[in-house]
């Protein structure tokens, strides 16, 4: 349902199709919060940006974060998972 989808910030391991539901995205390790923007050509559908309306999301600070992007129309839902990957170094270098 989501034509699509993009972060503000981030390396995705593949380009964004609306019949592919899981992506990893690699962000730098002082990423606290990422503005997504999903689009979707269904008129009248809903987006979630993990459960909320707002398209900024906090990136936790530990390795992997997954973050749900969730289209709703006329009680048909598809969930989208990006799930944000910090390299995780020791912060020495």
């Amino acid at each position: 349902m989501l034509n699509n989808l993009t972060v503000s910030s981030g390396e995705w391991n593949k380009s964004f199709e609306s019949n592919e539901h899981t992506y990893h995205i690699e962000v730098d390790n002082d990423i606290s919060s990422v503005e997504m923007n999903a689009t979707t050509n269904a008129s009248g559908a809903t987006i979630e940006y993990d459960g909320e309306s707002s398209k900024k999301v906090k990136i936790k600070d530990k390795a992997k974060t997954a973050i749900s992007v969730t289209v709703s129309k006329d009680g048909e839902r598809r969930t989208y998972v990006l799930v944000f990957e910090k390299g995780m170094d020791d912060g020495n270098g």
